[in-house]
């Protein structure tokens, strides 16, 4: 019967040593399985803002600007100047420029344009465009820019490439109009 106390004790001792191990092991697990939570955190938010920066990556190089373009022999046009950038087409176009004042006490006339594509280059849109009179495209050596006065701005809404709708206001701040984009 000693031995049989003896194995017991044996078999208890082990059963004891298993269960400290367990535990332990389970503490271990726990640390390590918080740890690979956080750090799958990290790289969940370093995935969004990578896809956030693609996302804004072709609006990024649209932008719209008044300028003068110069016709020769003296003759100008006044107008906005669109600029695609990127090496897609942007769609569904819309040019909006309220009326304005000069800094010389001129009107600035209203300039409304909607289109349905516009390539990739530098397109000019005179301020007297007749209805449905489309952009013309230009060198950059043809025309110059208005710097001072901000009433001769305009706001451009656009699609991108990737379906996504985006508003570059008169003061060039750029917004995504989709709510998933712009989070």
């Amino acid at each position: 019967m000693i031995w049989l106390d003896v194995f017991e004790a044996a078999g208890s001792a082990a059963t004891a040593g298993a269960l400290f191990f367990i535990a332990a092991s389970t503490a271990h697990a726990k640390k390590a399985a918080i740890a690979a939570e956080q750090q799958l955190s990290v790289e969940r938010a370093r995935d969004d803002e990578r896809c956030r920066e693609r996302a804004r990556a072709q609006a990024h190089q649209i932008s719209t600007w008044p300028a003068i373009r110069h016709l020769g022999r003296g003759q100008q046009e006044w107008g906005i100047v669109i600029a695609n950038a990127s090496d897609d087409p942007i769609y569904d176009v819309t040019v909006a420029r309220r009326p304005g004042i000069a800094q010389g006490g001129s009107d600035i006339a209203a300039i409304r344009a909607n289109l349905k594509v516009v390539p990739p280059g530098l397109y000019f849109l005179k301020a007297n465009s007749k209805p449905g009179e489309m952009p013309r495209a230009l060198p950059r050596v043809d025309l110059e820019p208005i710097f001072k006065n901000l009433d001769y701005c305009a706001e451009l809404t656009f699609r991108d490439s990737s379906s996504a709708t985006w508003r570059r206001s008169r003061s060039g701040v750029l917004t995504a109009l989709d709510t998933e984009i712009g989070s």
